[in-house]
């Protein structure tokens, strides 16, 4: 059948070298998620109001289909784009993991593993797939999972430079390491200054256990610049696993004062603008 056209579907990493035209799926533009978006909300007035109200970091996001589509639902559904961290990439992994159906618990910790090797061996930059496979071999987990991670689309680029698929989903992956050893979390918040961006110390803030460990990484925050400042005091956790509220007063009550809390650290880095938000708080 000469005359017959044929497509050919695949990953980047795995295609052949060819003569052949090639198409790559990109990243949506701003047009491109307007037109997902009205999708959900069939209505312009909802489409404009939707993006409008979108954090600034959020709109990096938006590009990813998956998470623009879990926004525009949130959205549609309460009125407020859905910004708690946890909740957030929990729901992105599971929606990435999950293609092709539900997976045994023990295979999805294996992927979960082996993301977290990668992403922190790509802190400095994509790595070479060899090295990327080493890592996950000298955690325990099977070679094989990179193969099944790429085939996922959790694994982006080719054998000369791989990385997780999205930088975002790579720091909340180095967030939780960190997190989880006090010497880890002392080295890196020596690293945080003006020239930090990304979402890694607005997850840092975003995640923090307790109040302890909030303390300390807002101490770092503060000699970060003004945007990720900002982002910080809009992602704070407003309620840790140390919460001991058992009623909606106490729920407020708690809030309030994680917020009052997160914009005092705000405003020492700013103090000539403590006078003007407190008069615009308290409406004076």
């Amino acid at each position: 059948f000469p005359r017959l056209g044929v497509v050919v579907f695949g990953r980047c990493q795995r295609l052949a070298d060819s003569a052949l035209p090639v198409l790559a799926l990109c990243e949506l533009n701003e047009e491109e998620q307007r037109k997902v978006a009205m999708l959900t909300f069939k209505n312009e007035g909802w489409c404009s109001g939707f993006f409008s109200s979108m954090p600034s970091s959020f709109r990096r996001l938006a590009r990813v289909p998956l998470l623009l589509v879990r926004f525009a639902k949130g959205y549609a559904e309460s009125g407020r784009i859905p910004v708690h961290a946890e909740e957030l990439f929990s729901d992105w992994l599971t929606l990435l993991l999950s293609k092709g159906g539900s997976r045994p618990s023990r295979q999805v910790a294996a992927f979960m593993r082996a993301m977290d090797e990668v992403a922190w061996m790509t802190r400095a930059g994509p790595i070479r797939s060899e090295d990327a496979i080493h890592a996950i071999e000298a955690a325990g987990i099977s070679a094989s999972t990179f193969d099944e991670l790429v085939s996922l689309g959790a694994i982006a680029g080719n054998q000369g430079a791989v990385e997780l698929i999205h930088e975002a989903l790579a720091d909340y992956f180095r967030v939780r390491r960190t997190l989880s050893s006090r010497t880890l979390l002392e080295a890196e918040l020596e690293k945080l200054g003006e020239t930090s961006d990304g979402f890694f110390p607005i997850l840092l803030a975003a995640l923090a256990p307790n109040k302890e460990v909030a303390s300390l990484i807002w101490q770092a925050v503060r000699r970060c610049n003004l945007d990720v400042l900002l982002q910080c005091v809009r992602f704070n956790a407003a309620m840790g696993p140390d919460s001991k509220t058992t009623s909606l007063e106490e729920v407020s009550e708690e809030v309030v004062q994680e917020f009052a809390w997160s914009l005092n650290c705000f405003l020492d880095r700013f103090p000539a603008l403590r006078c003007s938000a407190i008069g615009l708080l308290s409406g004076s």
